[in-house]
C-alpha cells in the first residue's frame, strides 16, 4: 500500500537568477486549506475509487510582482506516481497584487486503486520559473469493502388455519320420560377463539354460555311429545359445530292404562256407535298424536249371512277400520 511521504514543510522555490537592479521578486506563501484538509497527513479524507472533487488552497503573494493570468499552479512530484490525480496546470484568473491573499482551486480525481496519496503543487511565473512554497494534497482511497455475508432469510412461519370446533359428547338422560319429569343434558367440546355455546330445545335457547365440559337439567318437559336439543359451539375465525339428542316424552306414571286383552281392543258394536282407540286398539298410530273417535252406522242392508255368529246369543259384526295417517295407510 502506498504510505504518505514524511511531512514536509513547504519548500522554498529553487534559486532564480538575480533580477536585475529595478526589477521585481516573485513570492508565495501558504495560507490555509480551503477543503479536504489532511489534518498534515494524520487523518486525510477518504474518497472512493475514482471520485471526482475539486482542492483550494489559500496562498498569499509575498513578492513584489503582480500576479497575471500567465502565471500557474502546477504539480512537482508526489509520493506516488498516481498522487498527481489527474490534476492539471491550472493559471490565476485576474491579477494578484503583492500582500494580496488569494483562493487557488484545482481538479481532481482519486485514483483508482486503494491506499494513500499526497501530492505536491507550486507556482510557476510567466517565465516557467517555480517560486515560493509548496502547498500539497493528501486523501485516503480505501480497499475493497467485503462483502458481508449472504444472510439466509428465516422463513416466514406459516399460518396454520384454526380449526373448527369439535363436540365430543352430547347426551340426555334419559332418553324417554314422562310428562313433567326432567332430562339430565351433559356435553364435552374443544376449540380455538370460541365465540358462544348454547343449547336449545326445539330452536328455543335453554342454556347459554356453556363452559367446555358440562351437565344441566332441563325441567321444561310439560306435554307429550317428541323434543330435539342441539347443541352449538361457535368460534371466531373458523365457524361453528353442531349436534343434536332426541328425548321423546310420554304419559306420566299416573295415567298408566290397564293391560291389553283381547276382548278390551274394540268392543262389540251395535247397529250405530261410537269408539275411542286406547293403547291396546291404536294399532300403529303415533302416540304424540291425540287419539281419534271412530263411529259408524250399521244398515240392514250391509249384513250378509257370512256376517251371523253366535256370540252369547247376539249379532256380531266384524268392523274392518283402516287409519290413515297424513294421507298414509299407517295400518
Amino acid at each position: 500500500t502506498p504510505t504518505p511521504l514524511p511531512q514536509q514543510t513547504p519548500t522554498p522555490a529553487p534559486p532564480t537568477a538575480t533580477p536585475a537592479p529595478g526589477a521585481c521578486v516573485d513570492g508565495m506563501a501558504y495560507v490555509a486549506d480551503l477543503n479536504y484538509d489532511d489534518e498534515n497527513m494524520k487523518d486525510p479524507p477518504e474518497l472512493d475509487k475514482g471520485e471526482s472533487f475539486t482542492k483550494g488552497w489559500r496562498i498569499r503573494n509575498v513578492g513584489t510582482c503582480t500576479w497575471t493570468n500567465s502565471y500557474s499552479l502546477r504539480f512537482v512530484f508526489g509520493n506516488v506516481p498516481e498522487a498527481q490525480m489527474n490534476g492539471r496546470t491550472t493559471n490565476v484568473a485576474g491579477e494578484v497584487r503583492p500582500n494580496q491573499n488569494y483562493d487557488m482551486y484545482v481538479d481532481l480525481k482519486a485514483p483508482n486503486t486503494s491506499g494513500t496519496f499526497q501530492g505536491f503543487w507550486q507556482m510557476f511565473n510567466a517565465n516557467g520559473q517555480a517560486f515560493g512554497e509548496t502547498v500539497w494534497v493528501g486523501i485516503r482511497v480505501p480497499g475493497e469493502a467485503k462483502p458481508e455475508p449472504t444472510k439466509t432469510p428465516k422463513p416466514e412461519p406459516t399460518a396454520v388455519p384454526e380449526q373448527p370446533p369439535a363436540i365430543s359428547s352430547f347426551d340426555a338422560d334419559p332418553q324417554q320420560v314422562p310428562v313433567g319429569s326432567c332430562v339430565t343434558l351433559s356435553w364435552s367440546f374443544s376449540g380455538e377463539s370460541l365465540a358462544d355455546a348454547w343449547i336449545t330445545r326445539n330452536t328455543e335457547r335453554i342454556f347459554s354460555d356453556l363452559p367446555l365440559n358440562g351437565s344441566d337439567q332441563d325441567c321444561g318437559l310439560s306435554e307429550v311429545g317428541e323434543y330435539t336439543y342441539v347443541l352449538q359451539v361457535s368460534s371466531e375465525f373458523a365457524g361453528s359445530a353442531q349436534k343434536q339428542v332426541l328425548v321423546e316424552v310420554i304419559q306420566g306414571a299416573g295415567h298408566r292404562p290397564a293391560p291389553c286383552s283381547s276382548s278390551s281392543r274394540w268392543p262389540r258394536a251395535g247397529r250405530t256407535g261410537a269408539h275411542t282407540p286406547n293403547h291396546c286398539s291404536r294399532c300403529c298410530l303415533s302416540a304424540t298424536r291425540p287419539w281419534r273417535t271412530i263411529s259408524w252406522v250399521i244398515s240392514p242392508a250391509s249384513i250378509r249371512p257370512s256376517d251371523f255368529d253366535t256370540w252369547n246369543g247376539a249379532l256380531s259384526i266384524t268392523l274392518a277400520v283402516r287409519f290413515t295417517e297424513r294421507g298414509k295407510s299407517t295400518c
